[in-house]
C-alpha cells in the first residue's frame, strides 16, 4: 500500500471508511431512527391536538351550561318566583286577592255529541264486542 502524493493518509482512511459497506448500513438506521423519532413525535402532536380541541369544545359546553343554571338561580331569587311558588304550592294570596278553584276537567274531544242524523249507540256486551271482533267485518 503505497501513498499517492496526492492524498494525505488521513484521507485514504477517510474514503475506506465513508465508502465501506458497514458505515452506509450505519448511516441508513440511524436516518430511519431519526425518521422513526419525527414520526411519533408528529403522531403525539397530532393527538395532543385533537385532545386539546375536544377539551375546548367541553370548556363551552360547560361554561354554556353554567351560564345557563346562573339564570335559572338569578330566577329562582326574584320575588315574581317566590310569590307565584307561595301561591301554587303553599295555597297563598296576596291581600285583596280573591281565590278561585277551578276544577280540572279534562275535555273529550273525541266524542261526537250526538244530533238528530246520528244516533246513540247502545253499549254492548262483553261476548256481542268479542263476536264483532272476530266475525264481523
Amino acid at each position: 500500500m503505497s501513498i499517492s502524493p496526492q492524498q494525505s493518509p488521513g484521507a485514504h482512511i477517510r474514503s475506506r471508511v465513508l465508502g465501506s459497506r458497514l458505515f452506509i448500513v450505519g448511516a441508513i438506521v440511524m436516518v430511519a431512527l431519526i425518521a422513526l423519532g419525527a414520526f411519533r413525535t408528529g403522531v403525539k402532536k397530532y393527538q395532543i391536538n385533537h385532545e386539546v380541541a375536544t377539551m375546548n369544545d367541553q370548556i363551552a359546553t360547560l361554561n354554556r351550561e353554567n351560564e345557563r343554571l346562573t339564570n335559572f338561580l338569578q330566577y329562582l331569587n326574584t320575588p315574581n318566583f317566590r310569590e307565584r311558588q307561595a301561591k301554587a304550592e303553599l295555597g297563598l294570596k296576596n291581600p285583596g286577592e280573591a281565590v278561585v278553584a277551578v276544577p280540572n276537567v279534562r275535555a273529550n274531544t273525541n266524542t261526537v255529541a250526538p244530533t238528530a242524523t246520528t244516533p246513540l249507540e247502545t253499549p254492548q256486551t262483553n261476548p256481542a264486542r268479542w263476536w264483532h271482533y272476530f266475525f264481523a267485518s
